[in-house]
């Protein structure tokens, strides 16, 4: 899965000549340089074809569609990974910062102060968001992952019936458009967000009471996002153990 696909998340909702035009488009990036007539004709379909799909995704039309995925925040940088080392040093003198300390401080006290936590991943992200999930249940507290269309269209319904809940989002990117339209819906309704990427400034951090961004390199390769994992992993263990030192020093 290129890092298009993985903006998406599950496609179910797509036809299937729909999710083959997106997948070519996975596969093959360089093709949305073209205007919409070429690009129809590359894929053997229609212009209004396209339209339509870009209008399932969630845009406006063909234009705003072509813009977003051009914007990729993922930069073609294959000799990142063979730095992982220095990045871990880097990582390490981040998290002994006062502010990164603040910001894991406060991640564990609103999961504390919740009565139920939505923790929403797609793509890759997903086992993120099932790892974190499943380890606050081992701490005593209600949580579940979310990574399927529906259920992500159903959180503002459940947060809405339950003013102490909590939706926690995981993106890479902070850009992929499942998680940042279900965001905005759940934004509206004034329920706390909290969002953990790796890019500072992305629309789900726009969105959320409190970002923590790990700011490490991010490596594509041949149009997959190869980007370690490891510091959201450590993120997340980080918040657990405060978690736990909080629920321990009562």
């Amino acid at each position: 899965m290129g890092k298009i696909l993985e903006k998406f998340g599950n496609l179910d909702y797509l036809s299937t000549s729909e999710r083959q035009m997106l997948t070519t488009l996975d596969d093959q990036p360089e093709l949305l340089s073209s205007n919409l007539t070429e690009l129809a004709v590359t894929l053997f379909s229609s212009n209004t074809s396209i339209i339509r799909l870009a209008k399932k995704l969630g845009y406006s039309g063909f234009s705003e569609f072509k813009f977003d995925l051009l914007q990729s925040p993922v930069k073609s940088d294959t000799n990142s990974l063979s730095n992982l080392t220095d990045n871990l040093t880097s990582f390490t003198n981040l998290t002994q910062q006062a502010a990164f300390k603040d910001k894991i401080s406060q991640f564990a006290k609103s999961i504390t102060k919740a009565d139920n936590i939505y923790i929403a991943g797609v793509g890759s992200s997903k086992t993120l968001a099932e790892y974190f999930a499943h380890r606050l249940n081992q701490l005593d507290k209600s949580a579940v992952y979310v990574y399927d269309n529906a259920l992500l269209d159903l959180l503002p319904n459940l947060t809405s019936q339950d003013r102490k809940s909590l939706v926690i989002y995981v993106s890479i990117s902070g850009e992929t458009l499942r998680l940042v339209n279900s965001a905005k819906k759940v934004h509206n309704l004034a329920c706390p967000i909290l969002a953990i990427t790796n890019v500072r400034t992305t629309s789900l951090g726009r969105l959320a009471d409190s970002t923590i961004a790990t700011d490490m390199p991010m490596t594509a390769y041949h149009n997959y996002d190869i980007t370690p994992r490891t510091f959201q992993i450590a993120v997340i263990d980080l918040i657990l153990e405060n978690l736990f030192q909080q629920k321990t020093a009562r």
